[in-house]
């Protein structure tokens, strides 16, 4: 098996397996419930931060890994969001921002790496 060269690359299909996980979660939560409307999906305030905590976290995942995956570089924008995922996870638990910590390291590895080629063009 060939792993990926490139950090950019690794935290590319990282950030898409988080948001397949966030995605799913999500899913279970919406289908999965005995509420016949959806109004009934939120007895409390705490689920709908929950689900949404849940589903921002799909989407920063899912344009996380989309956006590494398609530019040559990264830029300093992708590694601030990489660094506020982490923020929004610890919204979930405390043990959720450990998943999103080793994608955010190779997000800064990667901006390293494209900050030495930019200056050696």
């Amino acid at each position: 098996m060939k792993w990926p060269s490139s950090p950019r690359i690794a935290a590319g299909i990282l950030y898409l397996m988080l948001a397949f996980f966030t995605g799913a979660v999500v899913a279970m939560y919406v289908t999965y419930s005995s509420a016949t409307q959806f109004a009934d999906l939120f007895p409390t305030s705490e689920a709908k931060f929950l689900l949404s905590v849940t589903a921002g976290l799909f989407v920063m995942s899912l344009a996380l890994g989309l956006s590494l995956l398609r530019q040559p570089r990264v830029g300093p924008v992708t590694a601030l969001a990489s660094v506020t995922a982490i923020a929004v996870a610890f919204a979930w638990n405390f043990v959720v921002p450990l998943y999103w910590l080793l994608p955010a390291l190779l997000v800064f590895a990667a901006y390293r790496q494209s900050k030495v080629i930019g200056k050696l063009q």
